[in-house]
């Protein structure tokens, strides 16, 4: 039996496993496409902080997660039944620069990296029109990555934020 799951303009933060997988976890033939998401401070007790697998195919793109590289997300594989690809346009071991996490904001700043750095063909192949927050999906050109979106107006006001340079 195969399962076949996109996982797109999604979020997944501090998630914890006892066992494998900390954000996700496929046992049996799966193939994973995950685009536009954004992957930090899972932790698995074994293995996989990000995603365990066995017999899966995994395919990540346009998306941000706190690795250091495409080949540090193969820990919590079965490398001899799994497999994974990463493709060009990911961005790892960066500070998504997310508004306010103490009170659940997840939201990014107008100054954030992943800000217009989401594949919008993704968007409207599965007709994802809006974000978490119901506010349109594309606001300029191109979706952000993550489970919400930021419009210019909102970019700009935060463009000259301190805390956007790490100050806070």
């Amino acid at each position: 039996r195969l399962a076949i799951r996109q996982s797109l303009i999604c979020l997944f933060i501090d998630n914890q496993a006892n066992m494998d997988g900390g954000a996700l976890y496929d046992v049996g033939y799966a193939w994973d496409t995950i685009v536009n998401g954004i992957f930090i401070g899972n932790k698995a007790g074994q293995q996989g902080d990000w995603m365990a697998s066995v017999f899966g195919k995994i395919y990540i793109d346009h998306s941000l997660i706190d690795a250091q590289d495409c080949a540090a997300l193969e820990g919590g594989l079965s490398m001899q039944y799994s497999t994974l690809t990463c493709g060009n346009n990911n961005l790892f071991d960066v500070d998504p620069l997310f508004r306010d996490t103490t009170n659940g904001d997840y939201r990014i700043k107008g100054c954030s990296p992943v800000l217009n750095q989401g594949d919008g063909s993704w968007v409207a192949r599965f007709d994802l029109l809006n974000d978490l927050s119901d506010n349109a999906r594309i606001l300029d050109d191109l979706p952000d990555i993550g489970a919400y979106e930021t419009d210019k107006f909102i970019a700009e006001a935060y463009k000259n934020d301190i805390s956007c340079f790490g100050e806070e």
